[in-house]
């Protein structure tokens, strides 16, 4: 009975971590979660709680930290618009918190996407309390596309690596979609370029790197290139922590099937010592 206990399991575990790990069968179902065996339940639980408060408050540090930074780049009045938006960021770490579950939960996907999309739409489109007006496609040349980073870093906190890969290919889209709708609809000022073009006359690469009517494909696809290979790795060591809990899960679940035979101070002792309880002895016959 013991042994079929064992295997059965043993079988849970590998099913589990499959759907986790592998990320077969669209994730970990609320069935899957319920029916699960207790140590990787409350393992997981536990790793989901704790990841997601740290990642809310990594989040909250951060939108401090930028707050005080955004008056030091540019000290103007129509910062008080991107401060604004910190607020609304830290709003979504909170909501975050709240719909955070073990379980696959579309109401969380959709606060990363919204964070994702309200990140693009203000890193983009102009800030409608700018003093002076200049072309969109300067926007791209602010180098502000860094900040995706912290969003992604929090996120490794909290979430699957699955998940990391869809923030990953998530900003791709979004990020394109923006330069395609910049490069189309975007307001322009040609006779900037004009100016500038005579003042570099004869230097071509510099006129394409500070040409403000230019959104730079090349340096925006390297963007994304970059960013995609960053969240890859993450996403590695992801799947390595998920497996990690498993182990620590299972771990404990052959601790307390020692504990049903022996005493909990035995069990304790030969968990924490690496030699045999007792010195091997001998004796003349």
């Amino acid at each position: 009975m013991t042994e079929r206990t064992t295997m059965s399991d043993q079988s849970m575990f590998a099913v589990l971590e499959e759907k986790l790990s592998r990320g077969r069968g669209g994730g970990l179902s609320d069935d899957d979660l319920a029916n699960a065996d207790p140590f990787i339940r409350e393992a997981l639980i536990e790793n989901k709680r704790t990841g997601l408060l740290l990642a809310v408050r990594a989040r909250w540090v951060a939108m401090a930290i930028i707050a005080v930074l955004i008056p030091f780049l540019n000290p103007t009045v129509e910062i008080l618009y991107y401060e604004a938006a910190l607020g609304v960021f830290s709003l979504i770490g909170w909501a975050q918190l709240r719909a955070g579950r073990v379980t696959q939960s579309r109401p969380e996907l959709g606060l990363i996407f919204v964070d994702l999309a309200l990140m693009t739409f203000l890193l983009v489109f102009p800030n409608p309390w700018r003093l002076k007006d200049w072309p969109t496609a300067f926007q791209f040349t602010l180098s502000e596309f860094s900040y995706f980073y912290v969003i992604l870093a929090a996120a490794t906190l909290a979430y699957s690596w699955r998940t990391i890969v869809a923030i990953g290919t998530w900003t791709t889209g979004l990020w394109a979609t923006a330069l395609i709708l910049v490069a189309l609809f975007g307001t322009q000022m040609p006779d900037l370029s004009e100016r500038i073009a005579q003042a570099v006359a004869g230097h071509e690469r510099i006129l394409a790197a500070i040409d403000p009517n230019d959104p730079g494909f090349p340096d925006r696809v390297q963007e994304l290139v970059i960013f995609l290979i960053v969240a890859g790795i993450l996403a590695v060591n992801g799947r390595r922590n998920t497996r990690l809990v498993f182990q620590q899960a299972n771990l404990a679940r052959e601790r307390a099937n020692l504990a049903r035979h022996f005493p909990p101070s035995t069990v304790d002792q030969m968990a924490e010592q690496n030699e045999p309880l007792g010195a091997v002895r001998s004796q003349d016959a």
